[in-house]
């Protein structure tokens, strides 16, 4: 769906969009305002939002919220134009996945909606999965969904609780050999059971860990050998949770670190030094746990603020340039453009309307 006021933008989208993934895009529904699309969502509910800021009836960011809210699993991508660059902020919190500044490269866009496939396709997958779980545990298994054994599995790991997780996972395969009339249906049981919890925590998911685990499974020749596996990957996960959760807490040190020391000469050494960690570590640690690398977010938190400034102060571009961190006013102008599309002095312009 894509939501735009103006016409002749709506069209081209249209044009652009069927031209370059005819193959993968199965119907695309033009509307001109916010409450046209929720009034066309309620008809067709579709995989992708493409949405303008700035439209009458009902404006992009109460749409996305409104779409947040209704069909969580549709994935919203904005494209605004300079004026409404303040509003990034608040389509992050209603799960925007692209925030895209007109005038839109081609290119650009597509990769967005290519996105944004890939990311419907892996949803609907896990639904499927999902799906299919309940259908072949279907008056089986009871003991499952009416204990809520997989959700206590869950809450054990996430709390470290290896004694819970012990005895509920016993609790789990005394049922599956119960009601397993054969090894053989034991180890289906057990395979799907995995799915299940891979689903629940997709970081596992790394170093081949769910083929590996269902490989294991298969080649089991006891309910015993089933047990031990089962039991060895939630605690497995259990360890993993914790280290994740751990790295996650550092990442939000250091990021608020940086938010408060955005003015200083702040590099991956000097973070090193203060925290006591290595280079390598804190850049693993974006790479894993954040969609930007050090350089990039620390980039973007100074030039954050460079646009607060250019907007609520009468300070001079070098006088700003410094107040976040860049000593040299042309290279500051340079990641400026890069990032916003314009230069301080065009920026602050359009802003002031001048």
């Amino acid at each position: 769906m894509i939501a735009e006021d103006e016409p002749l933008t709506r069209e081209l989208l249209c044009a652009l969009i069927r031209e370059a993934l005819d193959e993968q895009v199965s119907l695309i529904i033009p509307v001109a305002n916010g409450l046209e699309a929720m009034e066309k969502l309620e008809q067709f509910p579709v995989d992708i939002l493409l949405t303008d800021i700035s439209m009458p009836e009902m404006d992009g960011i109460e749409l996305i919220k409104a779409v947040d809210r209704n069909y969580p699993n549709t994935v919203k991508i904005i494209i605004s134009g300079y004026d409404e660059f303040d509003y990034a902020k608040q389509s992050l919190k209603y799960h925007a996945q692209d925030y895209l500044l007109k005038p839109v490269e081609s290119q650009e866009l597509i990769a967005a909606i290519t996105k944004g496939i890939s990311a419907t396709k892996q949803g609907l997958e896990n639904s499927h999965k999902l799906g299919l779980i309940n259908m072949h545990f279907s008056g089986k298994l009871s003991f499952l969904y009416t204990t809520n054994s997989i959700k206590d599995i869950i809450v054990g790991i996430k709390t470290k609780n290896e004694d819970k997780v012990r005895d509920v996972t016993g609790e789990l395969v005394e049922c599956i050999f119960r009601e397993g009339d054969s090894l053989a249906e034991q180890k289906e049981m057990s395979h799907w059971i995995v799915s299940t919890f891979f689903i629940c925590f997709p970081e596992m998911r790394r170093d081949d860990n769910e083929p590996a685990c269902i490989a294991r499974i298969k080649a089991a020749s006891s309910p015993q050998e089933i047990s031990h596996i089962l039991h060895e990957l939630f605690v497995r996960c259990m360890d993993q949770v914790s280290e994740m959760n751990s790295s996650q807490a550092k990442l939000r040190q250091i990021k608020s670190y940086i938010a408060a020391n955005y003015s200083e000469d702040i590099s991956l050494q000097s973070l090193s030094d203060y925290f006591g960690l290595t280079n390598a570590y804190i850049c693993s640690l974006f790479s894993q746990y954040s969609d930007q690398n050090f350089k990039d977010y620390l980039q973007e938190v100074r030039i954050n603020q460079a646009v607060t400034l250019l907007e609520q102060s009468n300070l001079k571009i070098y006088e700003i340039a410094r107040a976040t961190g860049y000593n040299d006013a042309n290279y500051f102008a340079r990641a400026f453009r890069k990032l916003i599309g314009m230069t301080p002095n065009e920026f602050r312009t359009k802003m002031r309307g001048d």
